[in-house]
């Protein structure tokens, strides 16, 4: 059953472990250590649970969670112990290592690399390597003993792209139904299947990771459970966790050096949290660093297992490809999607970008529009990225959208997904997106509409490029929305 947290400088603050024979975490520890990977107590602790096994050499769970603050050592002292230990001591294993984007997965492959030496003088454990792969989309290593390590991102590859004998989903706040879905059934064919889940405390839309949390809190029993955090309570009961509330427990040194254990190990500072605290958004820090989760998103617009029927990873574009911008209120993100139709009745859709800030988008474009022939270019005039018109509107085939032609937009395209029109190639931004996303208005015509801090601009972007890819189709604009 979980803990409740403990005064003990490395105790997690909710532990699930089911019962169990032994561990080999301590050969993944002493693997580690062979390799100058000197581990933290709070580390060796987690790869000790996560490492649980029944008397027959099984796994003692299907599923392991590490859930604590950013820069805690998740992946160089937690995730590559476990995954170098099952690729050297067991043959013919397939350890898959995923990550949110390409770049996270990126960093644990150099970081991987960096333990094996150069190849004309490898370390003792680069010695065990038989290739080394360094192509995108294929970097890993071949073990002699015929193990692989392979390191994908989830926005580039389905569910069934995942499956492993051991398979590690880091940043598992931005895990999707989809996702899930697609890569649970291929772990039956595995004699020995594993997967583990490293995060962050979850975003309000991280409702995979959230079941997860609650399961492990519950005490699953078929899943490992370890999450590092802060406790909660202020002095003041309706304490909104401002840089200038009094009496704040995320003012308190001693909830920072709870939920980070980095602190303890030397690899963090009070100095540095406390200037985090100054610099940060409120809600980052309380999530980033103190491992509050953010409360769930409202939703509710969209029916989810009609989102994941449209979901299609092998969808490429047909000819009278529309491109569409869309950016956040507040300037803080902005996104591309492109559309077309396909030939077959439906229309592919697909996010190709999504970033912080605005500075990157008209570039971006005009490269995009230069190289790929796009026909037409989309924005709505009147929201945020309607500031462009003027940059944009020499572009092939460039149009804005009235406050009219963008509540149209969304009503088609939630007709589209209800309907099962679109192809959609996966991405876990718009995943995120569709599962917070609710209607402005209950009665009459609407736009998309979320709880604050929500990103929704993934999700416009592809409604107003499949409008615009459409065209002048016929269609009954508001079938359900008289």
């Amino acid at each position: 059953m979980p803990s409740e947290p403990a005064p003990d400088l490395w105790a997690p603050a909710f532990l699930t472990m089911p019962p169990r024979a032994d561990t080999l975490g301590d050969i993944a520890v002493d693997l580690a250590g062979a390799c100058s990977l000197e581990l933290d107590e709070h580390q060796r602790q987690a790869v000790d649970a996560l490492q649980s096994i029944n008397a027959d050499g099984s796994w003692a769970m299907l599923e392991g969670a590490i859930v604590e603050p950013r820069q805690n050592g998740k992946s160089a002292g937690i995730l590559m112990p476990i995954a170098l230990a099952a690729a050297v001591f067991v043959p013919r294993q397939l350890i898959v290592w995923s990550a949110h984007r390409y770049k996270t997965s990126h960093e644990a492959f150099l970081a991987m690399l960096a333990l094996f030496g150069p190849e004309d003088d490898p370390s003792e454990l680069g010695k065990l390597v038989a290739k080394r792969s360094f192509s995108t989309g294929d970097e890993g290593f071949t073990f002699t003993n015929g193990s692989r390590i392979v390191f994908v991102a989830r926005s580039q590859a389905s569910g069934r792209g995942l499956s492993g004998d051991l398979v590690i989903l880091d940043e598992a706040l931005f895990l999707t139904g989809a996702m899930m879905g697609a890569l649970f059934p291929t772990l039956s064919a595995r004699p020995n299947p594993l997967v583990l889940y490293a995060s962050s405390a979850g975003l309000a839309t991280s409702d995979i990771l959230r079941g997860i949390r609650d399961r492990g809190r519950g005490g699953d029993p078929s899943l490992v459970y370890v999450e590092h955090c802060a406790p909660e309570g202020c002095a003041a009961e309706d304490c909104d966790h401002g840089k200038a509330a009094v009496g704040c427990a995320a003012d308190n040194p001693d909830n920072w050096r709870a939920a980070n254990k980095a602190i303890g190990a030397g690899r963090m500072t009070v100095t540095y949290i406390a200037a985090e605290r100054r610099a940060l958004p409120v809600p980052e820090f309380l999530r980033e660093r103190m491992g509050w989760w953010e409360s769930p998103a409202v939703g509710g617009l969209f029916h989810m297992p009609d989102w994941w029927k449209v979901q299609d990873p092998d969808t490429v574009p047909g000819p009278g490809i529309a491109l569409a911008v869309h950016i956040t209120p507040d300037r803080a993100a902005s996104s591309v999607a492109v559309a077309s139709p396909r030939g077959d009745g439906r229309t592919h859709v697909e996010v190709i970008e999504h970033r912080e800030g605005v500075s990157w988008v008209l570039p971006y474009v005009v490269d995009r529009c230069e190289r790929h022939g796009i026909e037409k270019v989309v924005v709505a005039g009147g929201m945020a990225a309607g500031a462009l018109v003027p940059d944009l509107e020499d572009l092939p085939g460039f149009d804005t959208l009235n406050s009219i032609e963008t509540r149209r937009a969304c009503a088609r395209f939630y007709d589209a997904v209800r309907d099962g029109q679109l192809a959609i190639r996966p991405h876990p931004d718009l995943d995120a997106a569709v599962t917070a996303a609710a209607p402005s208005s209950e009665k009459g015509e609407w736009v998309f509409t979320a709880a604050a801090d929500i990103d929704l601009s993934t999700l416009y972007a592809a409604a107003i490029a499949t409008y615009a890819a459409l065209g002048a189709v016929d269609y009954d604009l508001m079938s359900s929305f008289g």
